[in-house]
């Protein structure tokens, strides 16, 4: 298994920070994130204390070096359905190793957060996103503002081809189930 997950703490900020304000991750965000690191640490210490948000640092197993961020939003535990986005700062030789992502973060928001439903949306900038998802046939709704939206179920997720094992992704993140149900 190529990655590890962990939980961001406020030791991250800067990193995360620096991520987010660069052009080509702040270019694929929803959202403006001004270059104030006490402003991002107020954010990371308001998202780790969220029922509806879950989130992780993305790091390659081989050194645990910092790849990149996944996080869960708008999470609905009754209707078992949430928001799902990553982003990756790998260099370019190891891109590559960013298509594996959805796989485990799937996994872990099907098998272990329980969601029966995972809700996306690509912005029109991010090219190689919206190539992959047509590659693996993956159904999306282009919107009026070019971005692409998609849904995917957990019965069709589970049709999909594996490339690791359910054991070996679920074992990329830390142990504990977040449902606060």
């Amino acid at each position: 298994m190529p990655f590890l997950f962990r939980t961001p703490t406020l030791a991250d900020a800067q990193m995360l920070l620096d991520w987010r304000t660069s052009p080509d991750i702040a270019a694929q965000m929803t959202t403006q994130v001004p270059y104030d690191l006490e402003k991002q640490k107020a954010w990371l210490s308001a998202c780790n204390a969220r029922e509806d948000y879950v989130h992780f640092v993305i790091m390659l197993k081989e050194g645990k070096t910092p790849v990149g961020y996944l996080s869960y939003n708008k999470i609905d535990w009754q209707k078992r359905e949430c928001e799902m986005g990553y982003y990756t700062v790998l260099e370019k030789h190891k891109r590559h190793l960013g298509a594996y992502i959805p796989q485990f973060a799937s996994d872990y928001c099907f098998h272990v957060m329980k969601m029966e439903k995972i809700v996306s949306c690509i912005l029109p900038g991010n090219k190689r996103m919206i190539e992959s998802m047509r590659r693996r046939n993956i159904p999306m709704q282009e919107q009026p503002d070019g971005s692409f939206y998609f849904e995917q179920s957990v019965d069709d997720f589970l049709s999909r081809t594996r490339w690791f094992s359910l054991e070996q992704t679920l074992s990329a993140f830390p142990p504990g189930r977040p449902d606060p149900a």
